[in-house]
């Protein structure tokens, strides 16, 4: 067995970053440029390469039940078109909005308590509109940082296909019930990230990587350096082990946030401290995203984010259902009436 060269680092650091994707990035990006902080980010991949290349890459400050996490979004998206302005925009970032679809009574009814509530709520504004002689008409071509309304509510089959206007066939004649939520949109999320990135690095952000994270070291129950072993795991090999003092670190590893979790609890205990024994409460959300080619040309460039809020059946036939059941596991919940909320752009 090859031994592993271990070693004091020549550099220090404020502030490791566990985690090269988006947060991380990001997390790096606002310490060293705006706060001076002298970072390390550390991942065994290269950035932006895991779950950060497959996000849906959008962003809303529509939450109709948090007042809180609209505001969170607000600041967000101020500091996205702050981004786009120093770069001239070379992410993509859009100001297309989202559509909220019903084709049902009790669909149409949930759209309007929405728009009511969020009428209440400060710094919002809400137009509800019940037949087709309202003139709005849905605009792809809004600067990325426009003044928009929060909802734009269109009650009835003439109020919404007057908005929809030149996209007929993009949303079903069905539709009885569209919410335009307007500071909504996307971007190019990997260029969004290498501009972070990049003045991350001019900034002083050290990217180590490829290197993964094998300890964290603690005195009197606060951090005082990690040990990450660097070089690339191929079997033949000998990784270093390089030993990092710093301050503090951030766990940005998405799938692997509970590993590094262990890590620091592991630290705390070493370190007889009680600082870093809070267990990190980890929830997930498993979706399921799919890349269709749009033969007929359905959905147009210019269309926006849209999101079906009543439940929807594929249509299959017994057979089908029962061949589905039988395969298990994400075929056989397909296989029934899926849930409000399927979306697409």
């Amino acid at each position: 067995r090859s031994l592993r060269k271990m070693l004091r680092s020549r550099r220090s650091a404020d502030v490791v970053v566990v985690g090269a994707g988006i947060a991380g990035v990001a997390c790096a990006h606002y310490l060293s440029r705006g706060h001076g902080a002298r970072v390390v980010l550390l991942d065994e991949r290269p950035p932006l390469t895991y779950t950060s290349s497959l996000s849906t890459e959008c962003y809303r400050n529509f939450w109709a039940g948090s007042q809180t996490m609209s505001a969170l979004m607000d600041r967000s998206i101020d500091l996205l078109e702050e981004r786009a302005r120093e770069c001239n925009n070379a992410f993509g970032l859009n100001r297309r909005g989202y559509w909220f679809v019903s084709a049902s009574t009790q669909g149409a009814a949930q759209q309007l308590q929405t728009a009511e509530a969020v009428s209440q709520h400060a710094r919002s504004t809400v137009r509800i509109f019940s037949d087709g002689r309202h003139g709005q008409r849905y605009d792809p071509g809004l600067p990325y940082d426009a003044q928009t309304e929060t909802i734009r509510l269109f009650r009835g089959e003439d109020a919404v296909r007057a908005f929809i206007g030149g996209m007929p066939e993009f949303v079903t004649p069905k539709a009885t019930s569209l919410m335009h939520c307007g500071r909504c949109g996307w971007m190019s999320a990997q260029q969004m990230g290498a501009h972070l990135l990049s003045e991350a690095r001019a900034a002083g952000t050290v990217t180590l990587c490829p290197a993964s994270l094998v300890a964290v070291h603690a005195e009197e129950g606060r951090v005082s350096a990690v040990s990450a072993a660097v070089g690339v795991p191929d079997g033949t090999s000998s990784r270093t082990i390089e030993q990092i003092p710093c301050h503090a670190i951030i766990n940005c590893a998405g799938p692997f946030a509970a590993a590094v979790d262990e890590l620091l609890q592991a630290a705390g205990r070493a370190g007889a401290g009680d600082g870093l024994l809070s267990e990190l409460p980890l929830l997930n959300e498993v979706h399921a995203k799919a890349v269709l080619r749009d033969e007929r040309r359905v959905v147009p460039d210019e269309a926006t984010m849209c999101i079906w809020q009543d439940p929807i059946d594929l249509g299959w036939d017994e057979d089908e259902r029962v061949q589905l059941r039988e395969m298990g596991g994400f075929e056989a919940r397909i296989a029934d009436v899926l849930p409000a909320g399927a979306h697409f752009r």
